[in-house]
């Protein structure tokens, strides 16, 4: 996106040029698989983090998409029922405005079998969800409730 025109679209050129880029340094894993659901390596205590979300596996889900994770920090009147039915687009009111209570923090698409991608987010304590897109991710695994400590001097 531009300055004068804000979105979800931001053009970029791909070359065969080598830019000499190194992966980012995680200070979290996170493992989303359609065999083992959603796994984290460690506790998470507040501050600044680079995720690294690996997908050793990948299937097509009834909704026609492959597993990803959003992340959400809840809120006091979060609804974990409402937001894993609202994670499903063929629901009436699946993926529409408003979305259920809590803070949406980003997260990553689907990506193919084997491959790892990064996510940048600043957490405060409290408590968090990573849930994937997918129908009845609570039953799959595939939605992860955690909490975040104060930081550790």
């Amino acid at each position: 996106s531009s300055p004068t025109q804000p979105g979800m679209v931001h053009l970029f050129k791909v070359t065969d040029e080598d830019n000499q880029a190194t992966e980012p340094v995680p200070s979290l894993t996170l493992t989303v698989s359609s065999a083992n659901g959603i796994t984290m390596d460690s506790e998470i205590s507040a501050g600044d983090h680079v995720v690294a979300i690996s997908f050793p596996d990948q299937k097509v889900h009834e909704n026609f998409v492959q597993q990803d994770v959003h992340l959400i920090k809840l809120s006091d009147d979060s609804d974990l029922e409402e937001i894993v039915a609202w994670m499903d687009w063929r629901q009436p009111s699946g993926l529409q405005t408003p979305a259920p209570a809590g803070k949406f923090l980003g997260g990553i698409n689907e990506l193919a079998s084997g491959e790892t991608g990064y996510f940048r987010a600043t957490l405060e304590p409290g408590n968090y969800v990573w849930i994937s897109e997918v129908p009845d991710a609570d039953e799959k695994g595939l939605m992860l409730e955690f909490t975040v400590s104060e930081s550790i001097p």
